[in-house]
């Protein structure tokens, strides 16, 4: 088993830490393919570098944004989003469509 780093935001983390968002979406590059069940996620909120740990449940991998959010439990993302739509543009926010289409993206279930 492996320990992963991510920064959060302060929105998202105490989502998580609430165990309210379940689910982290990140482009599925290299530095993230290696994560499957069982591995940790170690979250760095960004703000004050105060970290949070979680253990990954499961990984699923979409081929585009339309997929994941067609596929994807929007109750998953813990209220942080006002709408699919907000959330499709937050992901758009962070990932360009290439890198979208060069690497997919990358469902991360979390457990605490």
């Amino acid at each position: 088993m492996k320990t992963f780093e991510m920064r959060l935001e302060d929105t998202p983390f105490s989502a998580t830490e609430k165990n309210k968002k379940t689910i982290e979406v990140r482009l599925n590059d290299e530095r993230r393919k290696g994560i499957g069940p069982g591995d940790s996620i170690r979250f760095i909120r960004i703000s004050d570098n105060r970290p949070m740990t979680r253990k990954v449940v499961t990984t699923r991998i979409y081929k585009s944004l339309k997929e994941l959010i067609e596929k994807e439990n929007f109750e998953a993302t813990g209220g942080i989003y006002n709408d699919t739509d907000h959330w499709f543009q937050e992901i758009n926010r962070y990932y360009s469509q290439d890198q979208q289409e060069e690497h997919g993206l990358l469902v991360i279930e979390l457990t605490e």
